[in-house]
């Protein structure tokens, strides 16, 4: 692992003598760019503009060193010492291509494919693998600066807030979509949107098929300055399964219906001078099985940026929190459903961790040493919200074996997490990341691994990755 922090910093090192080298050359101004490929077919074709053609190649190498979800134990393995190959050395690539046309101003078709593949894993599912699949396909009518009515029909992605419950998931390999029907009312300051779909599983080496036992619905309004010089976000969500889902890394216990209410305040950038601050609070209800479902979220944030300063630094708390179930006999049910929200970098980078039975204080450092350069910091320390609950996964799984289960018995202090992130764009069309986390155990995975007859240990995780758009 050190090995390769070393050359973390050593690419970190380099990154800053380049643009330090720059810094003394005023920047050319940059040119509005529709993207590579349709600049040129623009230079070259003057019908081109109702075309939009693109592609994005990504390529990531990870380490992952006592959290590797080792092959058949998967993370109930995690920061066990001994006894399983937990790590894991991996590539992976993805490749996406799109064609859209608009041949009028309210109607907009698109298709983008995708090709997602890894090398090296050795998890028993791999979930990032997914070879040459349609990835988006929708027809889009309507133009809010005509009429407030939009209408947007196909496989697509949803994206909402900050994404805590409906999000892309735009780090993992195969990404995530939905076949979905969303009418959408935009005027001025406000919009609201309607969608009922159902999620789109990656399922390699097959056409990809929507999942057939399970609708996902709801309603999101968004306004500006309702209350002054605040963003209001306001929500209601539908989960509604019969069976278990066959979805790629998404384990619900059985049937389901349950509804999520939700709001979402954030201040509107510059209206409070150098501090920014947001709040969002979520209620669930329903039916999990045959039990009863009550649970509950809050996210809350406050920053400061030394805007005047050198490198903008910002320093920033934040607080998570996923409510657990505290009784599993009471024929009720308390662990929030986290539905199908973006996890990675929320609640570490190491992902190891997901939106359920968790709190996570944490702080937040970024800055921009340069323009192109930007860097960040988190320090996490979690906590189980409720000890007669497990501790779950990243991706929402009960870690059940092992030693792990519903420990009541033990300290709720999970352990800390440090993560490390550059960012460094070399053109309009090409970026660099790097990033290193490190996991300490705390007293309840020590407490729990050594139950099971294991030694516990911290964990690692370095990535580099290269992004190209064209």
């Amino acid at each position: 692992m050190f090995r390769h922090l070393l050359t973390l910093l050593t690419l970190s090192a380099s990154l800053v003598t380049a643009h330090a080298q720059q810094a003394g050359s005023p920047a050319a101004a940059a040119k509005p760019s529709a993207g590579v490929v349709n600049d040129w077919l623009r230079s070259q074709w003057t019908n081109a503009s109702p075309w939009d053609v693109g592609a994005q190649i990504r390529l990531r190498y990870e380490v992952k060193e006592n959290a590797g979800n080792a092959t058949g134990a998967g993370a109930s393995a995690d920061f066990i010492k001994t006894g399983f190959n937990n790590d894991n050395v991996f590539w992976v690539t993805r490749t996406k291509v799109h064609v859209g046309y608009k041949p009028q101003s309210w109607l907009q078709f698109y298709v983008q494919g995708r090709d997602s593949r890894s090398t090296g894993d050795d998890r028993a599912v791999n979930s990032d693998s997914d070879q040459f699949e349609l990835y988006q396909a929708y027809l889009q009518i309507g133009n809010p600066k005509e009429f407030p009515l939009s209408l947007k029909i196909g496989r697509q992605e949803l994206s909402y807030g900050e994404e805590r419950f409906i999000g892309k998931s735009d780090w993992g390999n195969t990404g995530r979509v939905f076949d979905a029907a969303k009418l959408r009312f935009e005027q001025g300051d406000y919009s609201l949107d309607g969608f009922v779909g159902r999620i789109n599983g990656a399922n390699d080496n097959n056409f990809n098929l929507a999942e057939d036992y399970e609708y996902f619905s709801g309603i999101y309004g968004t306004a500006k300055n309702l209350i002054p010089k605040m963003d209001t976000h306001l929500y209601f969500i539908a989960r509604n399964a019969v069976g278990t889902t066959t979805v790629t890394g998404v384990t619900p216990p059985s049937d389901r219906d349950v509804y999520t209410i939700g709001a979402r305040l954030a201040s509107i950038p510059g209206q409070f001078g150098n501090w920014d601050f947001a709040a969002e609070f979520a209620g669930q209800f329903g039916t999990v099985g045959a039990l009863d479902h009550t649970a509950y979220g809050a996210f809350l944030t406050a920053g400061y940026t030394w805007k005047e300063s050198a490198w903008t630094p910002r320093l920033g708390i934040q607080y998570d929190w996923g409510s657990g179930d505290e009784d599993s006999t009471d024929g009720k049910s308390g662990t929030l459903d986290q539905l199908y929200g973006t996890n990675h970098g929320k609640y570490g980078y190491i992902d190891v961790i997901g939106l359920r039975n968790i709190h996570d204080p944490h702080l937040r450092f970024s800055a921009k040493p340069h323009k192109d350069l930007s860097v960040a910091a988190d320090l996490h320390a979690y906590f189980l919200s409720d000890d007669r609950d497990s501790f779950y996964s990243e991706s929402g799984t009960a870690r059940g074996s092992n030693g792990y289960g519903r420990n009541s018995q033990f300290s709720k202090y999970l352990g800390s997490e440090l993560d490390l992130v550059l960012s460094y764009s070399v053109n309009k069309w090409w970026t660099l990341q790097a990033g290193y986390a490190h996991f300490f155990t705390g007293s309840y995975i020590k407490s729990s691994v050594e139950a099971g007859g294991g030694i516990a240990t911290d964990a690692d995780w370095v990535y580099f990755q290269t992004i190209f758009n064209f």
